[in-house]
């Protein structure tokens, strides 16, 4: 007996050793998922196999040929898988028997003792650190809020939308490395795999515990519940996450909320500002009509500030910033006979947006605003702009209520048809020699791809010039490898002329700078000072802010934000205004700008210089630059009126520039002179 004890303390050391080895190895490898539960893996399926493999030769002894060997190979396959359950057939009565009974028959029973011993103990850690590691992710969420509090002024908490918020957290780890941005997660397994059996359910859940790695984020803390389905106040508690509170009650610390519903987004909104939270919320939603509303009360009257995303907006405005897009590059530049540019155009600017959903809408303000050129009887050059959808009617009918000065009368015509049908075809045949600028903008990045490379085999069978003032711009938000290769192989056509340019792409779109829009407030705050200067009037950016935020007159504070807005459009439009003079004013501007005087009632002319060209060119620019400004206000609504008032949308100034007096013609020349400084 003193034998069978000592060997049981051998087997029980080499079970402990074991099990030691084991747990140091998990222990080393927790950190990384994928790692962690192949080595789970590899072992149970290891001890399965030892136990299995000893189970059948011992039960096969225990039976001594009375049991045949399917019975056995089944036994021997439960006892094994009981293993995991904790539960060990070791010390039943045979088993017993066998190895420390008066029946032992001696010959490698002691190695047997040895398999169970270990097997067993390295199944109850495998099956342990299982239930610990599902147990501990939302403990180990917990305790890393608990851990970095101190850190939530610098924090980028996403909420969903997370394609996105991988593309945005990258651009953040790269720009603002001192940043740290957490994921909230949560997975509901059998909500997003009814469909699946039990078995492959099982294989989606341990596959998705594999790819959950923090990749671009520096936490990935996973919530009980998904915010959108807490309520109340409380909602921190709801989620298991109360250490989210110090971040969410820290002005400084941003939160992202990018889902594809936008209802989500703003009900998620809804949700944090019930709360208490005083954090800067990026909401993406639509900025168009009540939305745009609710982000200007948020933003004066919360300590909550909710910026709204739009997607659309950003991808449209990127094109402002994109020189070798702008509708200027599509058109003849205007020079005196000596060949030097002057300011305006000679050719007409004529556009066709295809799609009138969000993007579209976004298109047809941007063409509207920047492709208004001044022709050299210093008159609005001629613009049309044909929109095409399916949904017309209806679309048209809510788009007018919103922006009545854009009609036929003012250049834009909208069509009902369907996209590639005979009417589109025939429709298309009439415009498509005079067509400078084609957007394509239908939803769905491969639709517009393949209608993008149609109408340019079909404008090239027609005979169009590809290779002077056209373009078709392709929408590509998410541009598979496919979609890439085949735009690739077009424009490396010569006969193409290199026609197709692609914009939208969430790459472009989601980075910090773009949606915080810094760096363009940055530019709008100097476009102001400068105009401050050059006019000799006082006031700063901040105090315009200040105003806008404390303001009770809603009118006074809608005329400061739309005189804002022109500081955004101003600092944006400089380009269009450079690509229509020659290097003879540019490599002069500040000059030139000094002899344009800032106040025309103390000095009541445009320009106090000598030089005819150079107040030739500044008149068109100034012409020029009242038609962007008045382009600006039918896109954001305004009509013409005999006074201005902003919560009307009429505006005294809405005429040609020869029916102002001069001083307020004057205004435009300033715009000029800040734009020459700059």
């Amino acid at each position: 007996m003193a034998t069978l004890r000592i060997d049981n303390y051998y087997s029980f050391a080499i079970a402990v050793l074991l099990g030691v080895i084991y747990i140091v190895l998990l222990c080393r490898f927790s950190k990384n998922n994928k790692l962690f539960f192949r080595l789970l893996g590899i072992s149970a399926g290891l001890v399965f196999l030892a136990n299995f493999a000893a189970d059948f030769i011992v039960i096969s002894k225990i039976a001594n040929g009375d049991t045949n060997l399917f019975s056995v190979f089944v036994l021997s396959l439960f006892h094994s898988l009981e293993l995991f359950i904790f539960q060990t057939h070791f010390f039943d009565n045979g088993y017993q028997e066998f190895f420390f009974g008066f029946s032992r028959q001696g010959g490698g029973e002691i190695f047997f003792l040895y398999v169970f011993a270990v097997t067993f103990v390295l199944a109850c850690i495998t099956s342990f650190s299982l239930i610990i590691k599902a147990i501990s992710l939302q403990r180990a969420g917990r305790a890393w809020l608990a851990d970095n509090k101190d850190k939530a002024a610098r924090a980028h908490i996403f909420f969903s939308g997370k394609d996105i918020a991988e593309t945005l957290a990258e651009n953040i780890k790269e720009t603002h490395p001192e940043s740290i941005t957490i994921l909230v997660d949560y997975r509901d397994p059998e909500e997003k795999n009814v469909e699946l059996s039990v078995w492959n359910k099982i294989k989606r859940i341990l596959k998705s515990r594999t790819e959950k790695v923090p990749g671009p984020f520096d936490s990935i803390v996973y919530a009980r519940v998904p915010l959108k389905e807490t309520f109340g106040e409380d909602i921190c508690r709801q989620m298991r996450l109360r250490g989210m509170d110090a971040f969410l009650k820290t002005p400084e610390c941003n939160v992202y909320l990018l889902s594809d519903n936008e209802e989500e987004n703003l009900h998620c909104t809804e949700l944090l500002y019930k709360s208490g939270c005083a954090a800067n919320i990026y909401c993406r939603a639509c900025k168009e009509g009540v939305n745009r509303m609710y982000e200007d009360a948020m933003m004066t009257t919360s300590p909550m500030k909710v910026h709204l995303v739009d997607s659309s907006y950003l991808a449209v405005r990127n094109l402002k910033n994109s020189q070798d897009l702008l509708p200027v590059k599509f058109v003849d530049k205007g020079t005196d006979k000596k060949g030097l540019l002057e300011g305006w155009v000679s050719s007409d600017f004529n556009a066709m947006i295809l799609g009138f959903g969000e993007t579209g809408r976004e298109m047809l303000g941007f063409l509207y605003e920047y492709g208004a050129f001044v022709d050299n009887n210093f008159r609005k050059s001629p613009f049309s702009c044909v929109v095409i959808d399916k949904k017309m009617d209806s679309l048209e009918e809510t788009y007018r209520k919103s922006v009545p000065g854009i009609n036929e009368t003012t250049g834009v015509t909208f069509k009902e048809y369907e996209i590639g049908s005979n009417e589109f075809w025939n429709d298309i045949e009439v415009r498509l020699q005079y067509l400078n600028y084609i957007v394509v903008c239908l939803g769905d990045d491969r639709l517009n791809l393949n209608t993008g490379i149609n109408l340019l085999e079909y404008a090239y069978r027609k005979g169009k010039d590809l290779s002077g003032n056209f373009v078709i711009l392709i929408a590509q938000e998410d541009p598979t490898y496919l979609n890439d290769i085949t735009l690739n192989h077009y424009n490396c056509i010569p006969e193409y002329k290199n026609c197709i340019k692609t914009f939208a792409n969430k790459k472009d779109i989601w980075t910090y700078d773009n949606i915080t829009n810094e760096s363009l407030r940055s530019r709008a705050e100097r476009f102001f000072g400068g105009y401050m200067k050059a006019s000799g009037e006082s006031g700063t950016w901040k105090d315009r802010e200040d105003n806008i935020a404390t303001e009770k007159d809603f009118s006074k504070v809608a005329k400061l934000i739309r005189q804002r807005s022109q500081d955004y459009a101003n600092c944006l439009h400089i380009d269009t205004k450079f690509a229509l003079i020659g290097p003879e004013i540019s490599n002069n501007r500040q000059e030139i700008a000094r002899c344009i005087p800032s106040k025309f009632k103390e000095e009541p002319v445009h320009y106090n210089g000598k030089d005819k060209h150079v107040e030739k060119v500044l008149l068109y620019l100034a012409v020029l630059e009242h038609i962007r400004w008045e382009a600006s206000h039918i896109v954001l609504g305004y009509t013409p009126g005999g006074e201005t008032n902003d919560l009307l949308k009429i505006h005294k100034y809405i005429k040609d520039f020869n029916e102002l007096d001069q001083e307020t013609q004057h205004y435009d020349y300033l715009v000029v002179k800040t734009t020459l400084q700059l």
